[in-house]
């Protein structure tokens, strides 16, 4: 496989996660935002208390828990293809002798050069490794949002911190409609 098939194939792997992420993600915060329960997690703020009035979202208050929550799984699904990585790495160090490689490659092993270092990794071992660690990835994100189990293990802390956001952003929104003080252009946004 030549350097450029290498860099298409985990492009396109990448792209899966994403494509995987943001839907779950997008149907994860829908389902958040239908009722407003959220008084408990206001207990120790100033808006513990205050009448909620529900507003539109402008579009950047949309957008914003998405890429919230996106980037958080991304960078959990991130660390979790580098550990697999390392693991895969260190085990084929330790497994794979270099008379190994020359016999399943056909050629000798070559170093891993990354910016003019050569790498203590052989580049084919690399490439494999870099392979099962992205489908590993793909294979982590479809289940902690598919999994109910795994999605309140990993995704439950964001989630209760978007709502509370949300339910802070409803009880700001409320007190300035009531005081009297809401920003001119917030008028046609605040119902």
């Amino acid at each position: 496989m030549s350097q450029r098939q290498m860099v298409w194939l985990c492009t396109f792997l990448l792209i899966m996660l994403i494509v995987i992420i943001v839907p779950a993600v997008i149907d994860m915060l829908d389902e958040q935002d239908t009722e407003d329960d959220s008084e408990h997690l206001l207990e120790a703020t100033p808006f513990c208390g205050v009448k909620p009035s529900r507003s539109r979202f402008s579009i950047g208050e949309s957008i914003n828990p998405t890429v919230v929550a996106a980037a958080v799984q991304l960078v959990q699904a991130a660390i979790f293809i580098v550990a697999t990585f390392a693991i895969f790495a260190i085990f084929g160090k330790i497994a794979l002798t270099p008379q190994l490689i020359k016999t399943w490659t056909g050629t000798d092993p070559q170093a891993m050069q990354w910016v003019g270092l050569n790498l203590p990794l052989d580049a084919a071992m690399f490439r494999v490794c870099l392979i099962l660690a992205l489908f590993s990835g793909i294979s982590f994100a479809a289940s902690t949002l598919s999994d109910s189990m795994y999605r309140s293990l990993f995704l439950s802390r964001i989630a209760d911190e978007m709502r509370r956001n949300i339910a802070a952003r409803h009880r700001y929104r409320s007190t300035l409609r009531s005081c009297g003080k809401l920003p001119h252009r917030w008028r046609d946004i605040v119902a």
